[in-house]
C-alpha cells in the first residue's frame, strides 16, 4: 500500500470559472530530489513550451556544473514556502512538484511557446 497525500490545486469550468479542488497523490507520483552532488554545483530547470493546455507546465531537472552549464536566466523566487496550491510535472514520468499559485502564475508567464526556456530558480 503506498502513501498518498492531498494536493490542493485547481481546475477551469465553464465560462473560465476557477473551481478549487483537492486531489490525492500518491507518493510514487510526487518528484524527489536530493541534495547536488557537489556544493558548487546548481539545478536548472529546463521549462517545456507550451500552448495546448495553458495551466499545464512541464519540465525537466538538471543538474550541473558552473562550468559546464547551459545558457540560463535566474528567477529570484521561494519554491518552499507559502500555500503550495498548484503543481509543476518533472520528467519523463511527470512526477509532481507542488508549488506556490504565484510561482506557477509567474512559470506560465515566462514559458515559451515553441522552445524549452532554461531557469535556475531561487
Amino acid at each position: 500500500m503506498t502513501e498518498s497525500h492531498l494536493l490542493p490545486g485547481h481546475v477551469w469550468g465553464p465560462e473560465h470559472t476557477k473551481i478549487d479542488v483537492t486531489h490525492s497523490v500518491s507518493r510514487i507520483d510526487m518528484y524527489e530530489y536530493g541534495g547536488l552532488t557537489k556544493a558548487t554545483n546548481i539545478r536548472l530547470l529546463h521549462l517545456n513550451p507550451g500552448s495546448i493546455n495553458p495551466n499545464h507546465l512541464h519540465g525537466t531537472m538538471y543538474e550541473y556544473s558552473q562550468a559546464d552549464a547551459p545558457q540560463y536566466e535566474c528567477l529570484s523566487y521561494v519554491w518552499g514556502t507559502g500555500d503550495k496550491a498548484a503543481s509543476i510535472r518533472i520528467g519523463k514520468d511527470a512526477r509532481i512538484i507542488a508549488i506556490t499559485e504565484s510561482l506557477h502564475r509567474v512559470l506560465l508567464s515566462l514559458r515559451h511557446v515553441s522552445k524549452e526556456r532554461v531557469l535556475w530558480v531561487d
